[in-house]
């Protein structure tokens, strides 16, 4: 196991690609906190680590939220004094029937803007800030997200 005594962070780890990276990562032996809105979801990829003899933990955060993004910070430096991998995957699901891409920006409402913006580009920036001072050298931040679209 690569990963063995590390701790990574996963961003969107309740659905989709941050499932998949988180329950990867802890099947390489990491312990991996699991960051989303949905605590159902959160529980479920938990879950599926734990089956296979992984371990997760679990932080339900509103990461279009700063004040949320600063609790997490907060939470996890108190019970971490080292983080190995910060995997910077959420970004803001607009709904099935809702695609940006063929839309002209100007008709986009505010709130979608600051929405994406923050969960896409603020929190991802946020959180490297709150935890590259744990970060030892070889650590790695992986910043990806699919929904701006």
């Amino acid at each position: 196991m690569k990963l063995q005594n590390k701790t990574a962070i996963v961003t969107a780890a309740s659905t989709g690609i941050g499932r998949e990276t988180a329950i990867a990562l802890a099947k390489e032996g990491a312990r991996v906190l699991l960051v989303a809105r949905t605590e159902d979801k959160l529980r479920e990829t938990k879950r599926l680590i734990e089956r296979e003899g992984g371990k997760a933990e679990i932080h339900v955060v509103d990461l279009s939220d700063i004040s949320s993004i600063n609790k997490v910070i907060d939470e996890i430096k108190k019970n971490y004094k080292t983080i190995n991998i910060l995997c910077n995957i959420a970004g803001i699901w607009h709904g099935k029937d809702i695609v940006y891409a063929e839309k002209d920006y100007e008709t986009f409402n505010q709130k979608v803007i600051i929405d994406t913006y923050n969960v896409g580009v603020i929190a991802p920036s946020l959180l490297a800030h709150g935890f590259i001072p744990l970060m030892p050298e070889g650590s790695s931040i992986v910043n990806l997200s699919g929904t701006f679209q």
